[in-house]
């Protein structure tokens, strides 16, 4: 039997003017054989070498989980810069330090020929597929030291810290940097209603 569904979405609406995106998720995954979960204490994980899309993403995403009376925190909080190798391992002992028991990680992959955005979403499904975990994702995403393409997208993903493992994920469609800054509000709403649709928040 699969482990994993995956839910697939059309982006049903083309943009509506230039430099506009439609905010949704086009894909996600959730673990089918997860065990039960309650997250109290979370933490935002933003990996983008832009600062100004790092911090918007954690400070809204933090804002909205504690409305819902969740304890949350920003990884900027913790480590101030993603570009510096020493501070990977910096992350993790915070979270561990922290006794986080959930993580909200938010990738931006970088995007660049025709073809990419199929790529994307082939590698994507496969790492779900591998089963990685919180500090592998880690590991392989740190240092930061760039974003620039000429597309960008979000990988978003729910981590249980006391398995390593992944129990949610999602990946939006493309964007160009500033549509990715201005629309960061509005895709951590988007996700978040995800979220609450699955039960996980």
């Amino acid at each position: 039997m699969n482990r994993r569904l995956i839910l697939t979405c059309a982006l049903l609406l083309p943009a509506l003017s230039l430099g506009a995106a439609k905010h949704e998720l086009v894909e996600t995954w959730i673990d089918l054989h997860r065990g039960p979960v309650q997250f109290r204490k979370l933490v935002v994980v933003a990996i983008s070498a832009d600062r100004e899309i790092r911090n918007r993403f954690e400070d809204k995403f933090v804002t909205r989980l504690r409305v819902r009376d969740y304890e949350a925190v920003t990884s900027h909080s913790m480590v101030s810069d993603l570009a510096v190798v020493e501070n990977r391992q910096s992350l993790i002992d915070s979270i561990d330090e922290a006794r986080i028991d959930g993580v909200i990680s938010i990738r931006v992959a970088r995007l660049e020929g025709s073809n990419e955005e199929d790529e994307w979403s082939a590698s994507w499904n496969e790492s779900l597929d591998t089963g990685t975990t919180l500090r592998a994702m880690i590991d392989e995403s740190l240092p930061r030291t760039g974003d620039e393409a000429p597309r960008l997208g979000v990988e978003v993903a729910l981590w249980d810290t006391a398995t390593q493992k992944c129990i949610w994920a999602g990946r939006t469609g493309t964007y160009k940097l500033k549509a990715l800054r201005k629309g960061a509000g509005d895709i951590v709403t988007v996700i978040i209603d995800e979220l609450e649709r699955a039960k996980l928040l």
